[in-house]
């Protein structure tokens, strides 16, 4: 087994965070974003000591969000509404960990896991328009 098929084993149960992590409470809120970051950043550093690397993949994509989340944090002493500003910068935290977990696992997995968002999109979708009756 190569180190790539140790890591995409080790990180399988992301499939089941990113179908079920936005059913909790009806979206996406703010203390779900902080739970969710916080379980990113332990299976991420649970991942650099069982193999003792990590790579990184310095791309325009990866770098975008290094400036949007260091720009939402450079926004909070401006910010008309600070209260706000850092609700919007913790919404948009996970995105950093879970970025340096995508650049884990081998181009399979990753298709393989990004096709479960529009599943839990639609599965969202359905259950959604049937509790508008209710």
């Amino acid at each position: 087994m190569t180190k790539t098929n140790r890591t995409v084993n080790n990180l399988y149960f992301l499939y089941d965070l990113m179908f079920l992590f936005p059913f909790f409470s009806g979206g996406f809120p703010e203390y779900v974003c902080i739970g969710f970051c916080v379980l990113l950043i332990c299976i991420l550093i649970t991942h650099i000591n069982k193999n003792k690397f990590i790579l990184l993949n310095l791309n325009l994509q990866s770098m975008s969000i290094v400036i949007f989340t260091a720009a939402y944090l450079i926004a909070l002493p401006f910010a008309v509404d600070w209260g706000a500003a850092l609700v919007g910068f913790f919404k948009f935290l996970p995105l950093l960990p879970f970025m340096l977990i995508i650049m884990q696992i081998s181009p399979e997995a990753k298709h393989n896991l990004l096709l479960t968002v529009p599943f839990a999109g639609a599965v969202l979708t359905v259950f959604g328009a049937h509790m508008y009756f209710f």
